[in-house]
């Protein structure tokens, strides 16, 4: 991973959804990108739906995927790839006031969570591939 090499890497997710299980199966995956570096921030301003990504201020991509299989594959998702300064400026923006609006999550208190809700996110990941 990336961040394992020293980039840094932050990933910004809606400290609330609609979709209990989503969450569940998705924090089960934290300790791990915690552990390599990944930065984590739980988004508090309201509902995040954004689906984007940016590297560094040249690349970025914006649309209605997840970024996974499923979104690609079988829900005829799309993205836009932007490429340069002028086009990622505005893109960067938004997410830097994400970032803003959001909490980091750190590793040892995550780790410290309850046996309840680390066995749900457990139980939660095997459907991780249907969700």
């Amino acid at each position: 991973m990336v961040a394992q090499r020293g980039v840094g890497i932050n990933l910004i997710v809606p400290r609330k959804t609609d979709h209990p299980l989503v969450d569940m199966a998705g924090h089960a995956y934290f300790e791990e990108l915690l552990q390599a570096g990944v930065q984590i921030f739980a988004y508090e301003a309201g509902l995040l739906h954004a689906k984007t990504m940016s590297v560094d201020d040249s690349i970025a991509f914006i649309g209605s995927s997840n970024f996974d299989i499923r979104s690609f594959s079988l829900n005829f998702e799309v993205n836009l790839l932007l490429y340069g300064r002028e086009a990622t400026r505005g893109l960067r923006k938004h997410q830097m006031e994400y970032l803003r609006d959001s909490a980091g999550i750190d590793l040892l208190q995550w780790q410290k969570r309850s046996l309840l809700k680390h066995t749900t996110n457990d139980v939660a990941k095997l459907f991780s591939p249907l969700l």
